[in-house]
C-alpha cells in the first residue's frame, strides 16, 4: 500500500457538491476563457490591420516610387538650370548697364542741346526788346556782345530760329484741317542734320551691341518664353515647393535684365513712343503663372510680378535713376 501524505478527511467532512456548484464554477471558467479569447482577438485583429497597413505603405511607395524619382531629376535640372541662369545673368547685367548709361547720357546730352538752345533763343528776344526800348544799350554792353563777333554769331543763330519757326508754320498749314496755333507755344525740336547723324550714328552702335550681348547664349537661357516655362513647370507640377522657395519674390531679379534690353531705346517723351502693353515683355510676363482653367487670385504673389517689374525698372528709367 503506497504511504499518504497525510490523513484522510472523511466523506461526512467535505464540501457537498451540487449541480449548481458546478455549474457556477464551470460558467466561471467559460467567461474567463471569452475574456482571454476576446484579448487574443483584439491582438489579432490589431496584427492583422498593422499588417494590411504596411501592405498599403508599401504599395503607396511601389506606386510614388515613379513620381519621386520624377520630382527628383526635376529639381536636379531646375538646380543646374537656375545655377547657370544666375551666372549668365551676373555675367551680362553690367554691359546691359553699360549700354543702358550710354543711351541715357546720348539722350541728356540732345536734351541739354535743346535747353541751351531755348535758353539763347530767350534771352536774343529778351535783348531784341529791351534794345527796342533802350537805343543806348548796344553802346552801353561791357560784356562783348557788342562786338562783330558775337553779332555774327547771334545772328546766324536768330536767322536759324527763324527759319526752324517758318517751317514749322508752313507743316502747320499743309495739315487737313490745319491745327489751331497761339504763337510762342510750339516746341522746337528741330535738329541740325550733323546732330542727328552724330546721335543716330550712336544710337545704331549701342543697339548693335545690345543684340550682341546674348549672342552666345542659347535659348533657353536668354528668351522669356523659355525662362517663364521652366519656372511655370514648376508652379504648376510642384506647387508646395515652388512657394516655400519663394521663387514670386527671385524672379523680378531674373526678368529685370531682359526687360531692361528691351527698353534701352524706349523714350516715352517722343510723341510715336511704344506702349508698355504693346511689348514683347509686358505680354509674356502678363499673365504669368496662369492658366485659362484657373482663376485669379489676390493671394497669389505671382500677381505682384508684373507692378514689381514696371516699379523697379520703368519708373526708375523715368526718372533717370
Amino acid at each position: 500500500m503506497a504511504p499518504t501524505s497525510g490523513p484522510m478527511v472523511p466523506p461526512s467532512q467535505l464540501p457537498a457538491v451540487t449541480l449548481e456548484s458546478v455549474k457556477d464554477r464551470l460558467r466561471d471558467r467559460l467567461d474567463s476563457l471569452k475574456q482571454v479569447h476576446s484579448a487574443h482577438q483584439r491582438e489579432h485583429d490589431k496584427h492583422t490591420f498593422d499588417m494590411d497597413s504596411s501592405v498599403n505603405v508599401v504599395d503607396d511607395i511601389e506606386g510614388s516610387a515613379d513620381d519621386v524619382e520624377q520630382q527628383f531629376t526635376f529639381f536636379q535640372e531646375m538646380r543646374g538650370y537656375v545655377r547657370d541662369l544666375v551666372e549668365c545673368l551676373n555675367e551680362k547685367a553690367p554691359k546691359i548697364d553699360q549700354l543702358e548709361t550710354a543711351m541715357h547720357t546720348l539722350l541728356r546730352q540732345r536734351a541739354e542741346r535743346f535747353v541751351q538752345r531755348r535758353q539763347d533763343d530767350t534771352k536774343d528776344e529778351s535783348e531784341e526788346q529791351m534794345n527796342k526800348t533802350n537805343k543806348a544799350a548796344g553802346n552801353l554792353d561791357t560784356l562783348g556782345r557788342d562786338s562783330p563777333g558775337f553779332a555774327e554769331v547771334k545772328k546766324r543763330r536768330i536767322a536759324e530760329r527763324e527759319a526752324r519757326r517758318s517751317r514749322r508754320r508752313r507743316a502747320r498749314q499743309a495739315m487737313d484741317p490745319p491745327v489751331p496755333h497761339h504763337e510762342g507755344m510750339s516746341s522746337d525740336e528741330e535738329e541740325q542734320e550733323t546732330d542727328i547723324l552724330r546721335f543716330n550714328s550712336e544710337k545704331d552702335r549701342i543697339v548693335t551691341e545690345a543684340g550682341k550681348i546674348f549672342e552666345d547664349v542659347v535659348d533657353d537661357f536668354c528668351t522669356f518664353r523659355a525662362i517663364k516655362t521652366k519656372f511655370e513647370r514648376w508652379k504648376y507640377d510642384f506647387g508646395e515647393p515652388y512657394r516655400e522657395a519663394y521663387i514670386s519674390l527671385c524672379l523680378p531679379k531674373l526678368f529685370t535684365p531682359f526687360v531692361r534690353l528691351e527698353l534701352l531705346t524706349w523714350n516715352p517723351l517722343k510723341a510715336n513712343a511704344q506702349d508698355l502693353e504693346d511689348m514683347a515683355w509686358y505680354d509674356s510676363l502678363l499673365f504669368y503663372g496662369f492658366r485659362e482653367t484657373t482663376q485669379l487670385t489676390d493671394d497669389d504673389p505671382d500677381v505682384k510680378l508684373l507692378p514689381s517689374i514696371v516699379e523697379k525698372v520703368v519708373l526708375q528709367k523715368l526718372t533717370g535713376r
